[in-house]
């Protein structure tokens, strides 16, 4: 994997983990991975974890 590839993918587990805890929203999180669009960062998250943001931040809000 290239290094781009590896930051990339740092910064989404970040993302990721800001969800899951509600320490943050999707365009924080995404700000966060260094996204300027939410929708770019969306599809980005999906492809690594599998799900979009909105579900592990709706999963984790008992929403």
């Amino acid at each position: 994997m290239r290094q781009c590839g590896l930051i990339t993918d740092c910064r989404l587990d970040n993302a990721h983990a800001a969800l899951t805890t509600g320490a943050m929203n999707i365009q924080e999180a995404s700000a966060l991975a260094g996204y300027n669009s939410p929708a770019n960062f969306s599809t980005a998250f999906k492809r690594r974890f599998g799900v979009a943001p909105r579900s592990v931040l709706r999963t984790n809000r008992g929403g």
